[in-house]
């Protein structure tokens, strides 16, 4: 391998692992939201992450800072807040602080009007998810793909396995509850032709009705 070549592979292997240290997060660095596609999954992790750090944080995120206002309508000024006003707005200042860092560039730039944390948190979400009528239609959609979840093709077992866990997280996300056993029939009903057998010898010793879907796969 020339020289070139080595110094460009070893900054593709740089690039990849910043790449999945932002996505990750660690101790001291919240997890990066890099692209829509992977809100819910960033979500759970940044919740994790800001509880982690204080809860106090997650808090201030979820319920929103109060300005304090004097007489006549206009902010406080902060030098002039008492001790507890001033812990509130620090806590208010590093929570949005923490948030917008752990969005990317590219997706923060369309959120620069939403100045506090909850006003961002929410309007993140509700970029996401929508509405409440288009959350109902996207919730029905996907329960009738599992419903109706088959394997395609000549698709590997590895393939089916990570669309109906993808499908599971979807579900979740949405709300969406389903039972062990309706997990277990979904995979057992999708498996091609060929395991046919297999699944006949579980019926017939009713392992299919007391394994969950980790034993079952």
């Amino acid at each position: 391998m020339s020289d070139l070549a080595f110094v460009a592979s070893q900054n593709s292997k740089i690039q990849n692992l910043l790449l999945i240290d932002n996505e990750a997060g660690n101790a001291n660095k919240a997890p990066k939201l890099m692209t829509m596609d992977d809100y819910h999954h960033w979500k759970n992790m940044f919740e994790i992450h800001i509880n982690g750090v204080d809860t106090n944080l997650w808090m201030m995120i979820e319920n929103g800072y109060q300005k304090v206002l004097s007489e006549d309508g206009t902010p406080v000024l902060a030098s002039l807040l008492s001790e507890q006003q001033r812990k509130d707005y620090d806590l208010e200042k590093k929570a949005y602080a923490i948030l917008s860092q752990a969005i990317s560039r590219e997706i923060f730039h369309q959120f620069r009007q939403f100045t506090s944390s909850k006003s961002l948190w929410v309007a993140l979400e509700q970029r996401h998810e929508g509405n409440a009528s288009l959350k109902a239609i996207n919730a029905k959609a996907i329960k009738k793909e599992f419903d109706n979840f088959m394997y395609i093709g000549n698709e590997s077992l590895d393939d089916l396995f990570e669309r109906f866990y993808h499908l599971i997280s979807e579900l979740h996300a949405l709300e969406i509850k389903t039972t062990k056993e309706e997990k277990v029939q979904c995979m057992a009903d999708a498996l091609p032709p060929k395991w046919d057998s297999f699944l006949m010898v579980l019926k017939q010793n009713n392992t299919l009705e007391t394994i969950d879907i980790n034993e079952f796969l």
